[in-house]
């Protein structure tokens, strides 16, 4: 017999370290910090007071965001060890769960998708060059954005549901055999830009590339993530920006609103040291830093930037980053822990910028296909009913 009950559950998009099956894992808190899942007593000390929910998709894949509609975009490796753009659907139903996985048409990878089914990514262009691609949906083909005049490699990274994108353009760096390499954050031409799609007659319309302006001579700089526009319009995008010539880098946060003659007004704001990765929509904004220790996690609040924790004593980690914060300050990210076999990465958590560095798969199930969690990349908070037994 099942009793019904209202809960607030936590969807973690979680890159996995194995992958079996397509079924769901309901974790709840362990008894203490570090219990389960060979997590010892490594860390953990955080308190969230919401239910994990695990759903291993398949083997071979990468997952990059997730929207509110539980819709996850990333890439699966072909037979041929290609990498294809996908796109998966979770349904939950009275304790049942169903995954799908759709092969985009006409992509690499898709790193974003918003509330409305649109996505973006990066695919191969006629030149045979890495491209900025948008899907007006996930059974609609890939639709190559504009660049600058010049640079023939472009990225998009984030949509909101405005349809505004944002990513970088630079040109294009070639192997040894003269394929193009896909280096959207490091190659010095970067220049951070932003697009943006609206529909006119079912038929998608893009303004852009915009580029957005930073200080520094000769600096290089990306676009990572931006979140839902305001009542004026307005949406924040978080960026980096670094100097080939002085080694000198920054995050930059800019305010950019569309115009009645299609152009865009952008606002540039330098927010210190560090490169921000995830934003929400309350303006407070997620990355790392690298430090003489190593790197910090960090979360930028207006003027004040936090470090988030990396564990205590002999359970300290040299490496945190965080990747997504939501808009009730969950945060999400990977530690890396030294071992004699390189860096180790664990996906991980923090609840609120003064929480705890807490394990995921300290929640794992004891019988659980997953053998650990290497990364969280995004995460959604929602409310909805679950069945209990």
């Amino acid at each position: 017999m099942y009793a019904q009950r209202s809960s607030r559950w936590l969807a973690v998009l979680v890159a996995f370290a194995l992958a079996l099956t397509p079924a769901l894992t309901d974790a709840k808190k362990p008894d203490k910090p570090g219990g389960g899942g060979g997590g010892g007593d490594d860390g953990g000390g955080g308190e969230p007071s919401e239910t994990f929910l695990f759903a291993p998709l398949d083997s071979g894949s990468l997952l990059n965001d997730i929207n509110d509609l539980r819709e996850i975009v990333g890439f699966m490796f072909s037979p041929s060890n290609q990498s294809d753009a996908a796109y998966w659907t979770v349904s939950v139903s009275n304790g049942e769960v169903e995954t799908n996985l759709s092969i985009l048409d006409g992509g690499i990878e898709a790193y974003s998708i918003n509330n409305l089914g649109e996505i973006v990514g990066v695919g191969f262009g006629s030149a045979g060059n890495y491209v900025a691609v948008y899907w007006p949906n996930p059974s609609s083909s890939a639709i190559e954005l504009p660049s600058l005049p010049g640079p023939d490699v472009s990225v998009a990274l984030g949509i909101n549901n405005a349809g505004r994108i944002c990513g970088s353009v630079s040109k294009s760096v070639f192997d040894a055999s003269g394929q193009p390499i896909p280096a959207p954050y490091e190659i010095p031409s970067n220049r951070a830009v932003v697009w943006q799609v609206v529909s006119i007659d079912g038929t998608p319309i893009v303004s852009g590339p915009f580029e957005l302006p930073s200080d520094g001579d000769g600096s290089s700089s990306t676009a990572h993530d931006l979140n839902e526009s305001d009542e004026f319009g307005i949406a924040q995008v978080i960026g980096y920006r670094g100097s080939p010539v002085s080694g000198e880098g920054g995050a930059f946060l800019w305010e950019v609103q569309s115009q009645p003659d299609g152009t865009v007004s952008v606002v540039t704001i330098p927010k210190g040291d560090g490169e921000p990765m995830g934003i929400n929509n309350n303006g407070l904004f997620c990355g790392r830093r690298y430090v003489r220790s190593g790197v910090d996690a960090l979360v930028w609040s207006g003027d004040t930037i936090s470090i988030l924790d990396r564990g205590k004593g002999k359970n300290s980690v040299p490496v945190a980053i965080a990747f997504d914060i939501s808009d009730s300050g969950l945060i999400v990210g990977e530690a890396r822990e030294d071992t004699s076999l390189g860096a180790i990465g664990r996906a991980c958590i923090w609840d609120g910028i003064d929480g705890s560095l807490t394990y995921l798969d300290d929640y794992l199930e004891v019988d659980s296909p997953l053998a650990s969690l290497d990364r969280a990349q995004a995460c959604l908070l929602y409310t909805s009913d679950a069945a209990d037994e």
